[in-house]
């Protein structure tokens, strides 16, 4: 049970990560070059991955196992 709820916090924080860049990616931005990384990207990258680990703590999972154990 405890991998399976670990695995589903695994796809939560992946679905959502997914869902803001498709959503938020500069898509409206004609003059960017599509295969230069600029500090734009970096810093959203850098965000996403501050957020993936905090939802990645154990306080979120034991909070999660505690809810679909009963």
């Amino acid at each position: 049970m405890r991998f399976t709820l670990y695995m589903l916090q695994v796809n939560i924080v992946a679905a959502i990560v997914f869902v803001y860049y498709s959503l938020v990616y500069r898509q409206d931005d004609h003059e960017r070059k599509l295969d230069v990384i600029d500090s734009h990207d970096i810093q959203s990258l850098i965000s996403a991955i501050a957020l993936g680990s905090i939802l990645m703590t154990p306080w979120l999972s034991e909070l999660l196992i505690k809810a679909c154990s009963n």
